[in-house]
């Protein structure tokens, strides 16, 4: 016997990333050092833990593309979409007394500069 067999796939609603197409859109956490001075961050994808490049100077809001690495594409064997990395810098809390004398150090400097 012949005859339709219909699958529906629901996706659910994810914390790490929202999906636009078959792009996924996710924000990643960046400590306020490794934007100033440039690093690396670890970003979770639907494929792993995936390590993304920072450029030294990076804003807050700036956003990464990671080709190929978001949702797959129906009916097209090894297509992907992308994986949209959107930074967003921590800035440190607690700070200790020696860390806000560097910082006001630094203050001073970038203040002379301008």
């Amino acid at each position: 016997r012949g005859g339709d067999l219909i699958i529906e796939l629901k996706v659910g609603k994810s914390m790490a990333y929202q999906l636009d197409g078959l792009n996924l859109l996710g924000k990643v956490d960046v400590d306020f050092y490794t934007a100033a001075l440039g690093g690396k961050a670890n970003v979770k994808t639907p494929h792993g833990t995936l390590s993304l490049s920072i450029a030294p100077g990076t804003n807050s809001g700036k956003k990464l593309r990671l080709k190929g690495k978001g949702m797959p594409a129906y009916g097209k064997k090894g297509a992907f979409g992308d994986f949209i990395a959107e930074i967003k810098i921590s800035v440190p809390t607690n700070l200790s007394s020696k860390e806000k004398e560097l910082l006001e150090e630094l203050r001073k400097l970038r203040a002379a500069k301008e």
